[in-house]
């Protein structure tokens, strides 16, 4: 079992795709999976992630966290 925000090594990434879907349902996990989206996922990978909006400002916090870790740490 993987937790979002552990080291990827024996994992082996990168991936070539990671699919997702209603993965941001707490803030305090949006940080750990920016990271570990990040640390599984190189500028080859295509990742889909499918979310119900449940609240604007997870969505917000989850973009935040995406632009962060994609644009500036990748």
């Amino acid at each position: 079992e993987y937790v979002w925000g552990t080291p990827v090594e024996t994992l082996d990434p990168p991936y070539d795709v990671i699919i997702g879907t209603d993965l941001v349902y707490r803030e305090d996990i949006i940080e750990p999976l920016a990271q570990s989206l990040t640390d599984l996922s190189n500028f080859e990978t295509l990742i889909i992630l499918g979310h119900e909006i449940r609240s604007k400002r997870y969505l917000f916090i989850f973009i935040f966290y995406f632009i962060l870790f994609f644009i500036l740490f990748s």
